[in-house]
């Protein structure tokens, strides 16, 4: 890319071609900036465009571009790693909340039921005591 920019733009004096550049990548980098801190616009797409732009006349944003790619791949290589170790591809059903138990029935209140549960349990003990 750098070569296909001095071939274009070396006619250009380089006072003229780094204000140009300046202007549009700080533009760039505003941009960048403002969408970081609006929830508007995604900022994080203008900040290696603003970098890449800036990095064809200034050292400093070449070098701050290089930073940038390396973040990314082991930010990128990080989450890879993630998604290896839980053993899949990530998108993993959330465990489901228990259903809830089924209502009474209407014409049952819970005394009656407690009465119900006492008297089978009276009635299986005294089954037992015949038995024997």
């Amino acid at each position: 890319m750098i070569r296909w920019y001095r071939r274009k733009f070396g006619w250009v004096p380089r006072p003229v071609r780094q204000v140009i550049v300046s202007v549009i990548g700080a533009t760039l980098l505003l941009l960048a900036v403002a969408g970081m801190i609006l929830p508007i616009m995604p900022g994080l797409i203008f900040l290696p465009i603003a970098l890449a732009i800036l990095s064809l006349e200034f050292a400093f944003a070449a070098r701050w571009l290089k930073r940038l790619k390396r973040t990314a791949t082991s930010v990128h290589q990080r989450v890879r790693d993630t998604i290896a170790q839980s053993g899949g591809s990530g998108t993993q059903a959330a465990p489901r909340d228990p259903a809830p138990p089924p209502p009474a029935a209407p014409d049952q209140t819970q005394d009656q039921t407690q009465d119900r549960a006492q008297d089978h349990d009276q009635n299986s003990s005294k089954q037992s005591i015949d038995a024997r």
